[in-house]
């Protein structure tokens, strides 16, 4: 909160504009045919077959879970999978969970990150030295700034020292209260805001190996 204190919040709230099913036809042709599908889901391809129709649909499934500020039920159960990563195969340690969610909840997400990334650009909320997760932004544009600093010191005789982080399993590490105010402080308030909070509470899993699904 220390921090948020200290940086932009924007005056004006993100607001919501209701999916079009447009919108929702584009998502879907977007997906790749050889991705997996989580439950309560279908293939890419059947969905690709059927966007003309499946598509208004969606769309208003959408905008009426926005106004209710209810997240669908079914769209946050994800189904875990052990993929072999190296080694010896019977090291449990040497296979990696991925966890697969429905298409529609990826198609969902997808529209609302849409919005908010715009909303974000219009209103310069994020730091010059972000990178990541930035269109036309990059790790090699974080590069050239170190460098950049770097030959900038050395042309002033100074010393430059660099502190490099990796925080293991960083998304793990989110505390959602936070998250939420943070989320509040740079403009997605009132009800979209509600609507992140049901989004991000009460996710259940379950754990497929092999053609067995556990409870």
């Amino acid at each position: 909160m220390d921090y948020l204190a200290n940086s932009k919040s924007p005056d004006s709230s993100f607001l919501y504009h209701p999916v079009l099913p447009a919108e929702v036809k584009l998502e879907i042709l977007s997906f790749s045919n050889n991705k997996s599908h989580g439950l309560y889901s279908c293939p890419a391809q059947v969905l690709k077959y059927a966007c003309d129709i499946i598509s208004p649909v969606l769309a208003e499934i959408i905008n009426i879970s926005i106004s209710s500020e209810v997240y669908p039920s079914k769209l946050k159960i994800s189904k875990i999978r052990a993929i072999f990563i190296s080694d010896d195969e019977t090291d449990a340690l040497n296979n990696g969970p991925i966890s697969l969610l429905s298409n529609f909840n990826k198609m969902f997400e997808k529209i609302i990150y849409n919005r908010m990334v715009c909303f974000i650009e219009q209103h310069s909320i994020l730091n010059l030295s972000q990178y990541g997760f930035r269109q036309g932004h990059s790790t090699h544009h974080a590069i050239i700034d170190i460098v950049e600093a770097i030959q900038l010191n050395m042309d002033r005789r100074l010393f430059t020292c660099g502190i490099f982080i990796d925080l293991k399993k960083a998304f793990d590490t989110v505390d959602h209260k936070i998250l939420l105010d943070k989320l509040y402080h740079y403009g997605f308030r009132g009800i979209i805001n509600e609507w992140f909070e049901s989004y991000l509470a009460d996710r259940i899993q379950t754990t497929q190996t092999g053609s067995h699904i556990s409870d």
